[in-house]
């Protein structure tokens, strides 16, 4: 049995989604498992390139779900193409190597945390990834505060003034997770080289471990360092099911 789990995916070139191949989606992974590891998690893995379908992933998901101790934590991590599989860009995806996969998915497999109290970090640098499971009236708000000029990226405020990690009633019956997501529902999200721009940002902000704040400080500082590169590019914080203390913890912390 293990309290700690982590599983990274990268993805540069989906099998069925337009867009150009990736290159931050290579490293990306082992940036983020890095981080795992730095931090303590007991066992980590990587699944990247045409070997990241989305069986091989549930198969991972699974085995965390019955190696993982109660109350421990799970890390799952992606960088590649998002897209909406709707019009009305109430469903958002990850996009595999071999197949699309919708939110609601991802999350139905992530409710299998649930009876063991597991904590869970979702991590995602894609297109459109802050609408995972957001919910159609939190995406319409933010397109009409765009459409009128209000945009919903955060000014630098006195961190003490407002939580950078934004709550959601959805999810209810699944474990408790913090979805920390590389742009807002409605946003692209900046490949680069080595990392993806939000991966690269929150690689240096979490400075080999020594950033000396909060999860929330954390995701406010790195939501305003990746504004100031890409300012139509606001990365999101979000915490879904059972309350629990994110803001306060150290980021990452197992």
């Amino acid at each position: 049995m293990s309290h700690s789990i982590s599983l990274h995916v990268g993805v540069w070139k989906p099998g069925q989604c337009d867009g150009d191949e990736l290159s931050g989606p290579r490293a990306d992974p082992f940036a983020m498992a890095a981080i795992a590891h730095h931090h303590g998690f007991q066992e980590t893995f990587v699944i990247s390139g045409p070997l990241a379908t989305w069986p091989a992933v549930q198969a991972k998901i699974q085995y965390a779900i019955d190696r993982i101790d109660p109350g421990g934590v799970f890390l799952l991590t992606f960088s590649g193409h998002g897209t909406h599989a709707d019009e009305a860009r109430r469903i958002q995806t990850w996009c595999m190597a071999t197949e699309v996969v919708p939110d609601r998915d991802i999350f139905r497999e992530l409710k299998g945390f649930s009876a063991k109290n597991v904590r869970v970090i979702l991590v995602s640098s894609s297109c459109f990834s802050g609408g995972l499971d957001a919910g159609f009236r939190e995406i319409l708000i933010g397109l009409l505060k765009r459409m009128i000029g209000l945009s919903p990226r955060p000014r630098a405020l006195p961190l003490v003034q407002r939580s950078a990690i934004e709550t959601s009633d959805r999810f209810a019956d699944g474990p408790s997770v913090l979805l920390l997501a590389s742009s807002r529902a409605y946003e692209k999200s900046k490949d680069d080289t080595p990392l993806t721009l939000y991966t690269q940002v929150l690689w240096d902000v979490w400075d080999s471990g020594r950033f000396p704040g909060t999860l929330d400080e954390f995701a406010a500082t790195v939501r305003l360092k990746v504004g100031e590169k890409k300012p139509d590019q606001t990365p999101v914080a979000r915490a879904y099911g059972p309350a629990y203390p994110w803001g306060t913890s150290r980021p990452f912390a197992t």
